[in-house]
């Protein structure tokens, strides 16, 4: 029988293949442990990019809304203002009626019983216009140099709001920060870019960048909160108060825009307001003459001819925010014209062979009582060489009620000062202040209108600007604690330099809830951003390739930077350590 042979001699050498794949495997899990830890590492470092630059934006989002409500208030005081304006040049005009009757009627005093009675009637209606008057501008004046001063609060507030803005949001900024990712700190791209970022948003401080918010002002008085530079430009400074003036013009009350009349039948329309009462027998409303032959084949007029007249009496006025220039400075403020007049509206219109054609169309009248006031300061050239441009060639048909074509005879008899208390337009504003510190429409702050602010200003190209807030957040590999063999097994970071770097972007937006009929606009039109209604608010956004782009050269240190930049980027370091002192 053959031999056999033990196969204990083979026992044991299995253990070096063991003890290769063991090693293998504890170097995977080593791996998947460091990936792991740079994956949660990542996910908590994009966390706080994330949360920081969404909470930075929610800050400015209500200091926006903030402004928007203070913004409202200001012109709802304003319009109140109008409807004090209004009731002095109402009453003034009242007052001033009689002394237009006694001018003429005062021929026919002397004659016997008819004289003696219209100087009665005339004599008691003056005794009861002098009472109404002064009550009148006491009431009112006791009103509007409060509302004044209400709005110089509000006007404080909301800039010393948007100044508070920029202390809290830098504060949330290192806030959010440190609790959100231990040892992450901002990468100079990141400083870069909030850098950029307070430039647009703050530039009302005067720092320098495309403006995304701006502050204007009518008079220097209103600096109550210094500008820490030079404001706007002349011309952006007159573009932004008219902006403002045209709000508060638009929001008048009927009573504001055009003493709107609502007593059926002598009342005009809702446009022109005021009333007028017919004094002849009415003909259809007119007393006409109408002559029309034509030749009955071809409709050839012959003789046409045609004659209208209309007397009325008729009540207009209004109160209109109107600009003023004094030097260097746009000031808007209140006046207010009221009249009555008779007039005669004349019409003829001629055509014989359609040789012979001639059309005229002519309103004359008289003076019944005028009145006026304003709410302005009384010195220099602002009282006694600018107003008269306001209530004379500058003032269109349409101001002040369509004042200048309702009652074209009161617009002729406009003396600069009261003729036995006959007063012109010019003259009845310039005797009826209601609040001689007013220094015009309040200082406010506004923002960019449009869809994109990319689009709004060529200089914006980056994507950096306000409304976005780009944050880069970096994280020393160092301050990664991972597992880690040695010696010839020794790991490869998962880096590719020796920081964790991530990017979190952020915008304030302006979105009026359409969907909503008691948001919704009733003309159906969508509304672009602005600082006159409260409707902003803050979300995430996209990075896109440029920011990604410009991120990685900035932080592998492949962008050139020039001094001012880098000087920039180091003033921002301090002031982020500043702040970062007091939390």
């Amino acid at each position: 029988m053959p031999a056999i042979h033990s196969p204990l001699k083979q026992q044991g050498q299995a253990i070096l293949l063991i003890l290769l794949v063991t090693v293998v495997g504890v170097l995977l899990a080593l791996s998947l442990v460091n990936i792991g830890i740079l994956t949660s590492e990542k996910m908590e470092l994009q966390n706080a990019a994330d949360a920081t630059a969404y909470s930075v934006s929610t800050i400015e989002a209500r200091d926006l809304n903030f402004t928007a409500y203070t913004n409202r208030a200001m012109v709802a005081n304003e319009v109140a203002l109008g409807q004090m304006v209004g009731m002095a040049s109402w009453a003034k005009m009242t007052n001033s009626t009689p002394a237009f009757l006694d001018l003429y009627f005062s021929p026919i005093y002397p004659v016997p019983v008819l004289g003696l009675s219209i100087q009665g009637i005339i004599k008691g209606l003056k005794t009861v216009t002098t009472i109404i008057e002064p009550g009148v501008n006491a009431f009112t004046t006791t009103v509007s140099t409060p509302l004044n001063y209400i709005n110089q609060a509000y006007s404080v507030a909301q800039r010393g709001m948007h100044m508070g803005s920029l202390v809290f949001s830098l504060s949330t900024m290192a806030e959010m920060i440190n609790g959100n990712a231990e040892d992450a700190q901002l990468s100079m791209f990141g400083i870069l870019t909030v850098l950029r970022h307070y430039q647009t948003y703050f530039s009302d401080f005067n720092f320098e960048g495309d403006p995304f918010i701006s502050s204007f002002r009518s008079h220097k008085g209103w600096d109550l909160i210094p500008q820490l530079g030079d404001g706007p430009e002349e011309d952006a400074q007159k573009e932004g108060m008219s902006r403002f003036a045209a709000m508060v013009n638009e929001a008048r009350d009927p009573f504001s825009k055009n003493r709107y009349c609502s007593v059926s039948g002598i009342c005009n329309d809702e446009d022109t307001g005021g009333w007028s009462i017919p004094l002849l027998p009415p003909i259809d409303g007119d007393f006409n003459i109408d002559i029309d032959t034509r030749d009955p084949i071809s409709g050839f007029c012959i003789t046409c001819v045609s004659v209208s007249l209309t007397i009325t009496i008729d009540r207009a006025g209004g109160s209109d925010v109107r600009y003023i220039e004094k030097g260097d400075e746009q000031r808007y403020s209140w006046t207010a014209v009221d009249t009555a007049g008779m007039n005669i509206d004349f019409m003829l219109d001629v055509d014989v062979f359609e040789l012979i054609k001639l059309n005229i169309e002519e309103r004359v009248g008289a003076p019944l009582g005028t009145g006026g006031a304003q709410i302005a300061q009384k010195s220099g050239k602002y009282k006694s060489g600018v107003n008269y441009k306001m209530m004379s060639d500058e003032v269109s048909d349409d101001g002040y009620g369509m004042n200048p074509s309702i009652n074209p005879g009161n617009w002729l008899w406009n003396p600069p000062v009261s003729v036995n208390g006959l007063d012109g337009p010019y003259s009845a504003v310039n005797t009826n202040y209601l609040d001689t510190g007013n220094k015009g429409l309040p200082r406010y702050n506004d923002s960019k209108t449009g869809p994109d602010p990319i689009i709004i200003d060529k200089n914006m190209k980056l994507g950096f600007e306000s409304p976005y807030l780009l944050i880069g957040l970096v994280k020393k590999m160092d301050n990664v604690s991972q597992s880690s063999a040695r010696g010839r097994f020794a790991l490869e970071s998962g880096v590719a330099t020796d920081d964790l770097a991530v990017l979190g972007k952020s915008e304030v937006y302006f979105s009026r809830p359409n969907s909503l009929s008691y948001f919704a606009r009733d003309d159906d039109e969508t509304e672009l951003g602005n600082t006159f209604n409260p409707y902003w608010s803050a979300r995430l956004v996209d990075t896109s390739y440029i920011d990604r782009t410009a991120a990685l050269a900035i932080q592998q240190g492949q962008l050139w930077l020039p001094t001012e930049v880098t000087t920039n980027i180091d003033h921002m370091k301090s002031m982020l350590s500043f702040i970062e002192g007091f939390f």
